[in-house]
């Protein structure tokens, strides 16, 4: 980072863990309070990584946005066959289409949130959730119905009832 040009941007895959360890809370604090750099974190579709959860994170020098922009890309992605092969970096010839990576230029240009795709979070909200910069933390893709504990527990206690009742 500290080689790019003022306004310099830098992009990285890296496994999603370094996401989640709590012994990396030191640098990811510099990282985003501290310094300000990270601009956008991305999770990739696990069909085009080398191996398991990856993000792209997206650093910029001389942000002027007190934001970083979450966008989860693995459940809305289309796929197509390359021409080229990038040994190491992709499985079976697979690239990211042109319609998913207008999407993602287009998400990430205008700082856009999309229901179920992307989100700007603050940084004093990344601060609050101690400097946690998973991407399922500030993106919902939850695609079920939530059920209410209480409603549980009462048909549970319903269920018992009739059982007794029965015996």
């Amino acid at each position: 980072i500290d080689s790019l040009k003022s306004d310099g941007i830098m992009a990285i895959s890296i496994s999603e863990n370094f996401l989640l360890k709590s012994s990396l809370e030191i640098l990811r604090k510099y990282l985003t309070l501290q310094k300000n750099y990270i601009d956008a974190i991305i999770r990739i579709p696990s069909e085009i990584n080398r191996s398991g959860s990856e993000v792209v994170i997206v650093f910029k020098k001389n942000r002027n946005v007190s934001e970083v922009l979450f966008a989860d890309m693995s459940a809305d992605y289309e796929v197509q066959r390359s021409d080229l092969a990038f040994p190491g970096t992709f499985r079976k010839k697979i690239i990211l289409d042109d319609r998913t990576i207008g999407k993602m230029v287009n998400v990430y240009l205008n700082r856009l949130t999309l229901p179920k795709f992307s989100n700007l979070i603050s940084i004093s909200e990344i601060v609050e959730n101690n400097y946690n910069l998973s991407v399922s933390r500030y993106v919902d893709t939850f695609e079920g119905e939530f059920i209410s504990l209480d409603e549980l527990v009462a048909e549970k206690q319903d269920i018992e009832s009739n059982i007794n009742d029965y015996l």
